[in-house]
């Protein structure tokens, strides 16, 4: 049998333990790429709660951390300012929404929420030299950005500052820019870009049977807003006798 200096098999020894922690430690860094973000409530005024992964509802207080899959629902007169990494999520009152996702990857994050009801702000901020993936679903829409600030209730989405690609019901797509509005049409679910037409009013036939008036309300939930102050109106939408 070959015989080997003491002094080699020490290093051996020490050597193949150290190779174990080196790959142990690349898995780790690894995992850690992805990795969940802080959400917490920041503020709140009035009837907000909040509802776990398997838990009851339970009345939102400030400074609550909030796990993905927790459901969000404000009262009537609630609001609630919701920390989500480095963007804030303004609740408006009487609205119901779900924190399915947020990660950070990289350097970058990703936030999603499902919106049942109601209304939200979103101030979407960007982590230092990163960027975020910032969605939000609705039963026939979807607002996605990626650093900007925007309104939406589901239906109509309102774009601050950035921009935002806004999705219908029928999976057609566009861009609203900072200053601009859409909506979308009731009957087919395709986006109705307002900015197309910057202080126009159009009278389209309406179909068979139903007035300008039911119409109007149908699709403008939001009716008394005044759109001339965004230079921006409803085309389609708000009509004309």
């Amino acid at each position: 049998m070959k015989k080997y200096p003491a002094s080699l098999l020490f290093i051996w020894v020490l050597a193949v333990p150290s190779m174990g922690l080196w790959a142990q430690n690349g898995a780790v860094s690894k995992a850690r790429e992805t990795t969940s973000q802080a959400a917490f409530i920041q503020e709140i005024s009035g009837k907000v709660e909040t509802k776990a992964p398997g838990s009851d509802w339970v009345s939102a207080v400030e400074g609550q951390m909030i796990e993905n899959g927790t459901m969000i629902s404000t009262g009537f007169k609630g609001v609630a300012l919701i920390a989500l990494g480095n963007s804030v999520l303004t609740v408006r009152p009487l609205t119901r929404l779900t924190l399915r996702e947020i990660r950070e990857n990289a350097g970058n994050e990703q936030v999603r929420l499902d919106m049942e009801t109601g209304r939200i702000r979103a101030d979407v901020s960007p982590p230092a030299g990163g960027r975020t993936d910032f969605m939000v679903r609705s039963p026939i829409t979807t607002a996605s950005v990626r650093g900007t600030s925007f309104e939406f209730d589901g239906t109509i989405l309102i774009v601050a500052q950035g921009q935002v690609r806004f999705t219908g019901g029928d999976s057609t797509s566009v861009y609203v820019s900072a200053g601009h509005r859409v909506t979308i049409n009731s009957m087919s679910g395709e986006p109705i870009l307002v900015a197309e037409m910057i202080r126009e009013e159009m009278k389209p036939d309406l179909p068979a049977g139903m007035s300008a008036a039911a119409r109007g309300k149908e699709i403008n939930p939001w009716k008394g807003t005044d759109l001339s102050a965004e230079g921006t109106v409803y085309v389609g939408t708000k009509w004309v006798e």
